[in-house]
């Protein structure tokens, strides 16, 4: 497998590109593991990039040092009243996608707040969200999920398209 190219960072060959050609016209979430924080990111960027919402934006949050602007930001969308005023990160991310690397470093009420965004993003008609939600992390959530610290349901809403990574760390 190829590392990200130098300009956008998209993936060329290997079991991602695969992956690309057959989810292309699907919204369907993805979860990238294993590797570093920037592969996964190209891989979620060139998700984005071949998908049906690839004239949207792509909004990278990191989600162990964003986690409260997250949370504050999907309970202005869920709970319009509920808005502190700072940027909201899901609106920015609006008919594109929101990708939350480190997703298992999320408290349990982001969680499901996440989960809950995921859900409305899957309605039909006018409640449905423009928007993708991709995730990222190191290693394999199903670890987080086996020991509590991470919801087995936003996991299994997920894990739909997986991309696992096994990029040497760098020193």
């Amino acid at each position: 497998m190829r590392h990200p190219g130098e300009e956008r960072g998209g993936w060329q060959l290997g079991p991602p590109a695969s992956l690309l050609r057959s989810n292309r016209h699907s919204l369907a979430n993805l979860l990238v593991t294993g590797g570093q924080a920037e592969h996964r990111r190209a891989v979620a960027l060139s998700f984005h990039e071949s998908g049906p919402l690839r004239q949207g934006p792509f909004v990278h949050v990191d989600c162990g040092r964003d986690e409260p602007r997250l949370r504050a930001a999907l309970e202005g969308c869920l709970a319009p009243a509920a808005t502190d005023g700072s940027p909201n990160l899901v609106l920015a991310a609006w008919g594109g996608t929101l990708y939350l690397d480190r997703v298992t470093a999320l408290g349990p009420a982001t969680q499901k707040l996440v989960r809950c965004a995921l859900h409305r993003g899957l309605a039909d008609g006018a409640d449905a969200w423009p928007l993708r939600i991709s995730a990222g992390d190191d290693f394999d959530p199903e670890n987080a999920v086996r020991s509590g610290r991470f919801l087995p349901e936003l996991y299994d809403a997920l894990d739909k398209i997986r991309v696992e990574l096994d990029c040497p760390a760098v020193a």
